[in-house]
């Protein structure tokens, strides 16, 4: 499935009622949150983004290094209204990501294939896949310009020397809504990442 009906950010509201559904699942959140210089490097990059709020809800919530366990199931899209934010696939699938700490943020950003277009464009990077090194940007629907959505990219389908060409196949929408995500998800232990 390509970018589709996704489209840049126009704005972020309180992140769509991110903080609402992390305050409700705060006692099972298994991160860390942000200190220090830790966060100020992203808050310096987000700055006069539409992801600006991003970094308050780094240092309010235990989300930084937690790894995000969801299951993406196409027979029961459209079929119950708890699953109408969801991407339509061929059959169910798990997602497992680790929600990236505000530093390995900012590295996507200045240093990945094309996180400086991503960015530009209104996507950011909140995860990388636990199983591989795709990444898992934040974005919005062109139908629900309200809804943060939440996308997998997949490096290897860019061409390095390409950064700013981002072919249709290198994106999917795996869900119209990362707050229902955030809702149904298992959250685990992360990992220490590699520095």
């Amino acid at each position: 499935m390509g970018l589709g009906p996704i489209r840049p950010l126009a704005s972020v509201r309180n992140m769509y009622g991110l903080n609402e559904v992390l305050s409700r699942r705060r006692k099972e959140l298994t991160g860390r949150p942000a200190k220090g210089d830790d966060i100020s490097r992203l808050r310096q990059m987000l700055f006069g983004t539409p992801f600006m709020t991003l970094s308050d809800v780094y240092c309010a919530f235990p989300v930084s290094g937690m790894v995000v366990q969801f299951t993406v199931d196409n027979d029961k899209i459209g079929k119950s209204p708890d699953t109408d934010f969801m991407c339509k696939y061929d059959s169910a699938r798990d997602h497992e990501f680790y929600w990236m700490t505000p530093n390995q943020v900012a590295e996507e950003v200045e240093q990945a294939i094309a996180g400086p277009y991503f960015l530009a464009n209104g996507f950011l990077p909140i995860g990388m896949c636990a199983m591989g090194g795709d990444g898992y940007f934040l974005g919005s629907s062109v139908d629900k310009p309200d809804i943060l959505s939440l996308l997998r990219v997949y490096y290897d389908c860019i061409d390095p020397e390409q950064g700013t060409h981002i072919p249709p196949n290198a994106i999917d929408c795996i869900a119209t809504s990362f707050v229902q995500i955030l809702s149904v998800a298992r959250f685990e232990r992360g990992f220490e990442p590699i520095q």
